[in-house]
């Protein structure tokens, strides 16, 4: 069995803080892990880079971000992959999880991979903005992950709906740790809630009194209201949107940046 590279050959070796590695030092990196078999050269690139390693403990899970930065494309400003990510989560007697992301291009004003400070229902929430496919993924204590579209979030009990790009949401029993509804892809057909995501962008999350709103926007306007004992949305014809301001809430960005705190309930 190959030898793991040592530590001062990581792309960071002080957890959570910021450093640089020069080009030999990425060219190492990426060969000790290719001989390793490790993921370590999946977040290098071949020349200078800043980067960025947060471990945080959820119970029995172990989880891992490690992110690298081309600060090259800064100074030249080609477009290309700007960041890389990986995260790993490994538990006793579980198989580990790896989530990668070799290249996450800038979409809008944000893009890269964060650990949010905080729990939801026991649950380490990572973000991930970028490459017009923003994603929420979620830690359970006992090392088990979720993959679901996002990454903003409202959370109403024990349901947590979470929305990306346009056409793309997910409804997640926290409870239970089940997808009870996701919707992504091509536009689908019918008029029913899941048909209606797919086609047009979610513009609002409101409550009306005990009542949970998905908002639709596009060219036909609708509500859809979360049912709280399936976990799925449910269309109401005629509905209007009630007054208010939206539950969703960006989260404040730093690109390429490994923890960043949660936004406000």
């Amino acid at each position: 069995m190959h030898g793991r590279p040592r530590p001062e050959d990581r792309v960071q070796g002080r957890e959570g803080a910021a450093g640089r590695v020069s080009i030999a030092r990425a060219a190492a990196l990426v060969l000790a892990a290719s001989a390793a078999g490790g993921a370590a050269g999946e977040v290098a690139f071949a020349n200078d880079v800043q980067s960025c390693r947060v471990r945080v403990q959820n119970g029995a899970a172990s989880i891992e971000l490690r992110q690298a930065r081309d600060t090259a494309t800064e100074v030249t400003g080609y477009v290309r992959p700007l960041c890389r990510a990986e995260l790993s989560v490994t538990a006793s007697g579980r198989e580990p999880e790896i989530h990668a992301w070799k290249d996450i291009h800038a979409t809008g004003d944000r893009h890269g991979v964060a650990i949010l400070t905080g729990r939801v229902a026991g649950l380490v929430r990572v973000a991930k903005y970028g490459d017009g496919d923003g994603r929420l993924v979620l830690v359970a204590k006992d090392g088990r992950t979720l993959d679901v579209p996002g990454p903003e979030h409202v959370v109403q009990g024990r349901w947590l709906v979470s929305v990306g790009e346009a056409g793309r949401l997910a409804v997640v029993d926290t409870s239970s740790f089940a997808v009870t509804m996701k919707v992504e892809g091509a536009p689908a057909g019918g008029d029913d809630a899941e048909a209606m995501v797919a086609r047009a962008p979610v513009t609002a999350v409101v409550r009306d009194g005990p009542e949970l709103l998905v908002v639709l926007g596009g060219k036909a306007p609708a509500v859809l209201r979360l049912d709280g004992l399936s976990g799925r949305l449910v269309v109401e014809p005629g509905r209007a949107r009630p007054e208010g301001p939206s539950l969703l809430r960006p989260v404040e960005w730093a690109d390429c940046s490994c923890q960043l705190p949660a936004p406000p309930p």
